[in-house]
């Protein structure tokens, strides 16, 4: 399994992939179980907070994909044609960054 080499910490890579989609998850659950104790506002800080959070897992990768080192991640071991996999290069990285800064400032814009 490949690991990626961050502050002398050695992590799977599959975490550093798993981490901002699970903290976007975790942050709509948790709007669902505050929805009747928050306010419109309340819950809009609390979607940027997730975003911002998110954000801040796209960047975490961008050393290793500053070194020309695509991170691949097979999520499944299916022997056919196709499998499930997630390949992040220079390119990805610039569009996930994208979308979730945008997303991060829109929604601090509708606060």
């Amino acid at each position: 399994m490949e690991q990626i080499f961050l502050k002398k910490v050695l992590m799977p890579t599959w975490l550093f992939v798993v981490f901002p989609w699970a903290i976007l998850l975790a942050c709509v659950l948790l709007q669902l179980i505050l929805m009747p104790f928050l306010s419109g506002r309340g819950k809009g800080w609390l979607a940027f907070t997730a975003t911002v959070m998110a954000l801040g897992g796209v960047v975490v990768l961008w050393p290793t994909i500053l070194n020309n080192q695509p991170i691949e991640v097979q999520l499944s071991n299916w022997d056919g044609p196709a499998s499930l996999s997630y390949y992040i290069d220079g390119l990805s990285f610039l569009f996930a960054l994208m979308a979730v800064a945008i997303g991060a400032a829109v929604l601090l814009f509708s606060i």
